[in-house]
């Protein structure tokens, strides 16, 4: 994240007297950067399995109870 953050900057603002280059040296890195995650990460496949949930119905009471009370002293039963 450092790295990006910071460094990255850098390196594009050398790019702003040649946009179309820079366009397509971060191109490579990100095409080379998802390359390399997906072979890191090993996620496994979920396709397999099936879901047990029921899709449940909300209501607004459902949606405010996420939100804080506006009152003071005022409790969320």
């Amino acid at each position: 994240m450092a790295l990006g953050n910071n460094g990255f900057n850098v390196i594009g603002a050398l790019f702003l007297s040649q946009v179309r280059l820079g366009f397509i040296v971060f191109g490579i890195f990100t095409f080379a950067g998802v390359l390399i995650t997906t072979l890191i990460v090993h996620e496994p496949s979920n396709l397999d399995e099936t879901s047990t949930k029921k899709k449940e119905k909300f209501s607004l009471k459902d949606v405010k109870l996420i939100f804080p009370s506006w009152q003071i002293g005022a409790t969320t039963t």
